[in-house]
């Protein structure tokens, strides 16, 4: 018997956002879950960490920001991979150094393009995770 295939968890206070990612994705076939409240995604990701293998997040968020988010999925799932979602230029070198504490693998800036979505994807969740 397989492993169930992880799925791709996707959080963003705007929906337009959560489902362009969500269908960009899932045409790849990635299985993706889309969150515009990040309690919720906090909540999802505590019972299931084991079905979760990457956290796509916005930063700026009401109720939580993404730096929060990442810190309390980092303290249910150690192991799930975290990028953040900005709409402001920023580099991972620089994010490390204002932001040393929040365990983020990679930033992708608000513009982008669907093959740097599926690039940085491809890096942390493997083609071997698709459906």
């Amino acid at each position: 018997m397989t492993a169930p295939k992880k799925a791709i968890m996707i959080v963003d206070d705007e929906p337009d956002i959560v489902n362009a990612v969500k269908d960009a994705l899932e045409s790849e076939g990635y299985l993706v879950k889309g969150y515009t409240d990040p309690r919720v995604a906090v909540q999802e990701l505590s019972k299931n960490s084991d079905r979760h293998a990457l956290v796509i997040s916005d930063i700026r968020m009401p109720g939580m920001s993404g730096f929060e988010l990442a810190r309390r999925m980092k303290e249910v799932c150690p192991d799930v991979a975290l990028v953040m979602m900005t709409a402001f230029e920023i580099h991972k070198a620089e994010f490390s150094l204002i932001f040393p504490s929040t365990a983020v693998c990679d930033l992708i800036t608000k513009p982008f393009t669907k093959a740097e979505l599926i690039r940085i994807v491809r890096k942390y969740v493997g083609i071997t995770e698709q459906l």
